[in-house]
């Protein structure tokens, strides 16, 4: 019954909506490939963070991720991205204050910026997983063709403005507990920080025995060591929380802050449902959006079964285009 009264659904959205944005018909780019509905504005698309990376079998995109660890056969991807998104800079002024605080603190100007919105699955029931986060994604778009192998990057990251305001990071190397969560009083904002995350990629062997590498087939890439843990995700529905990387590239500062929305299987089908009704002409090619009809279809997606009252999803990323 679910399905059958959600074509219905979707169009009384459309029909009751009032556009808020008078913009152009094609700011942007809409693209359905591996069941990954990605999103770009046509000024302002982050060019090499556009699509999937190689590492890990190719199957996520080229943001910061939460993956499935498992300490004992090390990483197992067990979740798929159902959106993918950039924001253009021209937004950057509609981000948390916090956020837009740890530019500054990090001395991030606007060119070292970027802004990513990522739905996916993870595996919340599972007591031998950890979920870990993995900022390389995003950190080395690149990989495996370039990227940082055998170097180290020290990334600073924070979560914030988690819907429960319990998700904190710690370190799963060391055995430590999460780090206690800083609370922002004025902007009732709980945020956990771990100052340095050391990362290595690793390139798949070549024949070259004088440096490390993995022996895997395909172009399938590892990075090591363990990842950062990540706590207090929700096991009955998914959640939604900002994440900010802060790092430098070899030559100058760089910040990547991600709007994670963690879909659990009953807001992914939903999600999905709703985007082969509103939008059929989009799966497996382009089509062109207009910055209103996107608005439509955020707030369509807020009122969605599966995430009305169940965490604020769509409520944070409509909150970038509100102002």
């Amino acid at each position: 019954m679910k399905k059958i009264s959600l074509s219905l659904f979707v169009l009384i959205t459309m029909m009751s909506f009032t556009p808020v944005h008078s913009m152009d018909d094609s700011d942007w780019e809409v693209i359905a490939d591996k069941k990954t509905v990605q999103i770009y504005p046509k000024n302002g698309a982050y060019e090499q963070n556009k699509g999937f990376s190689n590492l890990y079998g190719g199957v996520l995109p080229k943001a910061p991720v939460i993956q499935s660890y498992m300490p004992k056969d090390h990483s197992s991807i067990l979740q798929t991205s159902s959106l993918f998104m950039h924001i253009p800079l021209a937004y950057a002024s509609n981000l948390p204050s916090p956020i837009q605080e740890g530019f500054k603190e990090d001395n991030v100007g606007p060119n070292g910026i970027k802004i990513f919105v990522v739905g996916q699955t993870c595996p919340l029931k599972f007591d031998e997983y950890h979920h870990g986060f993995y900022p390389q994604y995003g950190t080395d778009p690149l990989a495996p063709q370039k990227g940082a192998y055998f170097a180290i990057r020290n990334p600073k990251i924070r979560v914030l403005y988690s819907d429960s305001q319990q998700v904190k990071l710690y370190y799963i190397d060391r055995k430590e507990s999460p780090q206690t969560l800083e609370i922002k009083d004025e902007e009732k904002c709980a945020m956990s920080t771990v100052s340095s995350v050391q990362s290595v990629i690793h390139p798949e062997c070549t024949g070259d025995h004088q440096k490390p590498c993995v022996h895997i087939g395909g172009c399938m890439q590892v990075i090591s060591p363990q990842p950062v843990g990540l706590s207090g995700l929700s096991e009955v529905i998914g959640q939604s929380f900002w994440s900010v990387v802060s790092y430098n590239d070899g030559y100058s500062n760089q910040a990547i802050a991600t709007l994670h929305l963690i879909f659990d299987e009953d807001q992914q089908q939903d999600f999905e449902d709703m985007i082969r009704v509103s939008l059929p002409s989009v799966e497996n090619q382009t089509a062109d959006l207009g910055t209103n009809k996107l608005i439509q279809l955020l707030g369509q997606a807020k009122e969605l079964p599966g995430f009305k009252d169940r965490g604020g999803h769509f409520i944070k990323l409509l909150s970038m285009f509100n102002k």
